[in-house]
């Protein structure tokens, strides 16, 4: 399942979360790696260089079902009308809630064939047992696609392949099956680019 919904918000809405989410007052922490945080030890597939890591900035105001700072007030009716959108299969419940802030990445690494950031599958999703979706919502006027890969399971792939790459676009929502590996990528002919990720699950799970 990947479905594109653009114009998704009200513009006075879309508008609020950019001024937001782009004045340098919001909270957010550098990170040293867009994927794994810490940039420590993340498994890769062989197609991926082990050693690339891509700095920028994240906030995380919901996480493990509950909201964890009082930044989530903000996202409150944004949540409610992303949740609407989702499919009726199941009474989905949020997991969790993160704002990333990529910049231009470094050309450490170009002479990979890849732009995307590590594959990866987002907030525990792997070896739940159940179904997941990952929303993310694309901020602010940008590039840097999502790309989404073939591969789905537990263990990381030894190659993947990518299945469909999505361009943001200011007010999109992208809806895809939390089970398939994923990956971010920086901007090249913008400043910033600025995604809230959300992810469900289709029930509350005991998660240590």
């Amino acid at each position: 399942m990947i479905q594109i919904i653009d114009d998704f918000l009200p513009l006075s809405l879309s508008r609020y979360l950019e001024d937001l989410l782009a004045d340098p007052s919001y909270p957010y922490s550098f990170i040293r790696d867009v994927t794994s945080g810490d940039g420590g030890e993340f498994p890769c597939p062989d197609n991926f260089p082990k050693d690339k890591q891509t700095i920028g900035f994240a906030s995380t105001p919901f996480a493990d079902y509950r909201a964890v700072n009082k930044e989530f007030a903000y996202f409150q009716m944004f949540h409610v009308m992303v949740h609407d959108a989702l499919p009726t299969t199941h009474n989905w419940i949020l997991n969790r809630l993160r704002v990333g802030l990529n910049v231009p990445r470094s050309t450490k690494h170009d002479q990979w064939d890849v732009d995307y950031h590590r594959p990866h599958i987002d907030s525990k999703a792997d070896g739940l047992g159940g179904d997941t979706i990952s929303a993310l919502y694309y901020v602010n006027e940008t590039d840097g696609d999502t790309v989404i890969f073939d591969e789905q399971g537990l263990d990381m792939p030894s190659l993947v392949t990518v299945k469909q790459r999505v361009e943001p676009k200011q007010n999109r929502l992208l809806l895809f099956d939390g089970a398939y590996y994923h990956a971010s990528s920086s901007p090249k002919h913008h400043d910033y680019r600025i995604v809230i990720t959300m992810n469900y699950h289709d029930k509350m799970y005991n998660i240590k």
